[in-house]
């Protein structure tokens, strides 16, 4: 998967240069074509204009205070396009593209429509989420349930840097501390065994090597992270690799299942506000398929989409993986079999949320210790590093 720049006019000559996602130049093409523009311009963007561009999108707070107040003012009766312009009318708002989102509704688009067609501006997610409240004629109703939902996402996003604020600090400190050694202490013992000609430890050698190398290590280490940045974004060119890469993802020790618990969470609540508002579960999840930004989890949706079309009950094509808790699959077996399948997915997404928090909070517990531990550690070395010398010296004296 791949994005692609383009510029090109639609048939009133306005102009648009923009971005699309497209498995290839000649899908990208298609798809341009179909929205009837006469592209005069197509380029893959490149991976490091590809992170930037992904730094540039609106927040979740962003899009969470929108759909709050796109709420209260469609159940008001405001029209949409009135309401945008209200909230377009901030200054800091527009600079988000909620102009440029008032432009394309101006032209006659639906506001789902819109949404897609302002670059960067909204996550899929919510782009689902708003076009399945246009289909189902309840948008007032489906853009406030978006906001609780979007509400816990950003609780739990802040949860998370309030948990790693504090380890941060200590690294940052401890990095300090172990360049005020280097460059301060060590020295001073080594200017004086060398006078006595004492053979130093292979831990102050390599202190005293670390301290004379530091800006070469330093230019090393951030250029085999750049490296390796800009390798594992070029790897997601390829949906086969992608993919596999984002399944190892999910497999790590611990933030790979709170990020699972977290999606699942997410996934859950969303299909319970479209059946809720009257999405048929099919189509549900063919909205919501690509909300996920992990590869593997588009591609487990739309096996579940398969299996749902052959016949298949939804509860029993979550048991089958077993990504999904056993409690969460028992109530939305509950759900199919009682007639409250949007209550239940509700609650199962309250049981993926509450595991996610519990994983946080024990992040949280063990961070602080273990930050500690890896300073103590460090500076530990060094102090050993510079004792042991001068138990050495002492010996031979």
């Amino acid at each position: 998967m791949g994005i692609y720049c383009f510029e090109g006019f639609d048939r009133n000559g306005t102009r648009y240069r923009e971005r699309l996602e497209a498995d290839s130049r000649q899908e990208a093409l298609a798809v341009l074509h179909r929205q009837e523009l006469v592209i005069t311009r197509l380029k893959r963007q490149s991976c490091v204009r590809r992170l930037v561009h992904r730094r540039r999108k609106c927040s979740v707070k962003f899009q969470m205070n929108f759909c709050r107040q796109m709420s209260v003012m469609l159940a008001a009766g405001i029209p949409i396009a009135e309401a945008v312009n209200v909230l377009a009318a901030d200054s800091s708002a527009a600079e988000r593209g909620l102009g440029k989102l008032l432009a394309e509704l101006q032209k006659g688009y639906a506001l789902s429509d819109a949404m897609q067609r302002t670059e960067g501006c909204f996550s899929d997610f919510v782009i689902g989420a708003v076009k399945a409240g246009e289909l189902s004629g309840n948008l007032e109703k489906t853009l406030l349930p978006l906001h609780d939902i979007l509400s816990k996402r950003y609780e739990a996003e802040k949860k998370l840097h309030a948990a790693m604020l504090y380890p941060l600090l200590l690294c940052g400190l401890s990095i300090v501390l172990v360049i005020f050694l280097l460059y301060h202490v060590l020295p001073v013992f080594a200017d004086v065994f060398a006078g006595f000609h004492a053979q130093l430890p292979w831990t102050t050698l390599l202190l005293l090597d670390i301290r004379d190398n530091l800006p070469v290590y330093v230019f090393r280490l951030l250029g085999g992270a750049m490296a390796c940045l800009l390798l594992w974004h070029s790897a997601f060119r390829s949906r086969r690799l992608g993919t596999g890469l984002d399944r190892y993802r999910l497999r790590l020790p611990v933030w790979g299942r709170l990020y699972l618990r977290s999606e699942q969470a997410l996934f859950l609540a969303a299909l319970a506000m479209l059946v809720q508002g009257g999405i048929g579960l099919n189509y549900g999840i063919e909205l919501m398929r690509n909300m996920s930004g992990n590869l593997y989890l588009r591609f487990y949706y739309d096996s579940l989409l398969r299996q749902l079309r052959q016949g298949y009950g939804f509860g029993s094509c979550l048991s089958r993986d077993g990504l999904y808790p056993a409690m969460a699959v028992t109530m939305v077996i509950g759900g199919e079999k009682t007639g409250e399948l949007a209550r239940m997915l509700g609650y199962a997404g309250a049981v993926c949320q509450e595991e996610a928090d519990s994983i946080l909070e024990r992040i949280q517990v063990l961070a602080e210790p273990l930050a500690i531990i890896i300073l103590g550690g460090m500076i530990g070395f060094i102090v050993l590093s510079t004792v042991l010398p001068v138990l050495d010296l002492m010996t031979v004296m």
